[in-house]
């Protein structure tokens, strides 16, 4: 079931509403049509009260003025793009350089988060659409962009995006979702614990420079084959610029596949990731600072992100997975965030 309602205007005077995707089970999430935002994913915990596992804000105000992405779709080209360019067929874009005058994160200044969506119901689906015109923050090309979200009645939160281009243009969609299986805002999330189905990562240097190396996992403390805390190797020295985890994982496999796990001893929510995406980008809030919905305090490490993804900077690096989007092409992947009740780490 698929109901809405007003949640305010932008600044600007643009409407945004709210929708709340509910299932049989009393499960829901509600997407906004600012940012094609997940504001809420709700289910109960082993006690039976109703919790709230996504980081948001209480209004459009909120979003507007966030820079952490709480919950936001991330295009054109989530996480960064070095040097602010790619090159296709000779020809070098330029585009915002919003990370440290160097670098393009998550799509620029207003990336796909900044703007108001289009909406249409589907069934048991919430279709997002927009239109990027040629030379927004910089890319190539007009490109199409649909976000379709359903909840099933096993508490699957689907997420499939599709886009299509006028001119050669990088396209990398995600979702930036802040999950904490403890509840939104309710302490950190160093003692959930965690795996992740990768062969290995992609190295950066500082400050956060894509090197197009692919490192081994075994023996670091970026290994989550065997589930642990997030908080056991946190502190290792391999994670000091970042302040914790912010790494893309090689995933392993291909298609439509699990890909991580993450699970609340206290509540007994778990959360798995299965996605078709070659890369997912594990962040642990390492920055974050903010006051979130219900006037909560949201600090560092007080949630974790699963982002899937192709790989940072991947148009820059031949040996990565393509990023290229021509016209005639159609661009699709899937990611689908599950809960579920769980005594111990679901298998």
């Amino acid at each position: 079931m698929i109901s809405s309602r007003s949640f305010g205007s932008t600044a600007q005077g643009e409407a945004v509403t709210r929708f709340r995707l509910q299932n049989a089970q009393g499960a829901y999430a509600d997407i906004l049509t600012f940012g094609a935002t997940i504001q809420s994913f709700c289910m109960a915990g082993l006690d039976g009260r109703l919790l709230d596992v996504a980081l948001g804000y209480d209004d459009v105000a909120g979003y507007e003025a966030g820079d952490a992405y709480l919950g936001a779709a991330l295009g054109r080209y989530a996480n960064r793009l070095c040097g602010a360019s790619y090159v296709i067929d000779g020809e070098t874009a330029a585009v915002s350089a919003n990370e440290g005058g160097h670098t393009c994160l998550h799509g620029g200044f207003l990336g796909f988060h900044k703007h108001v969506w289009q909406a249409d119901i589907q069934g048991d689906t919430l279709l997002l659409t927009r239109l990027s015109p040629h030379g927004e923050e910089g890319f190539t090309g007009d490109l199409s962009v649909q976000i379709a979200y359903t909840l099933t009645d096993d508490n699957a939160l689907r997420i499939r995006y599709r886009a299509e281009t006028t001119a050669p243009t990088v396209v990398n969609l995600s979702n930036h979702c802040y999950f904490n299986l403890n509840g939104q805002g309710r302490g950190d999330i160093l003692g959930q614990v965690a795996q992740i189905m990768a062969e290995g990562y992609t190295e950066t240097v500082p400050p956060m420079r894509t090197t197009g190396r692919i490192l081994p996992l075994n023996a670091t403390a970026l290994d989550f084959a065997t589930p642990k805390p997030f908080g056991r190797d946190i502190a290792d020295p391999l994670l000091a610029s970042t302040r914790g985890y912010d790494h893309n994982f090689v995933l392993r496999g291909a298609g439509l596949r699990r890909a991580a796990a993450v699970w609340c001893p206290q509540t007994g929510l778990a959360l798995t990731l299965h996605t078709d995406a070659p890369g997912m980008q594990l962040y642990t809030a390492n920055f974050l600072s903010a006051t979130g919905k219900g006037g909560a305090a949201y600090g560092t490490h007080s949630a974790f992100c699963l982002e899937a993804q192709n790989f940072p900077d991947a148009p820059n690096h031949p040996a990565f997975p393509p990023a290229i989007l021509r016209p005639g092409e159609v661009y699709q992947t899937e990611t689908v965030y599950t809960l579920a009740l769980a005594k111990e780490f679901p298998g």
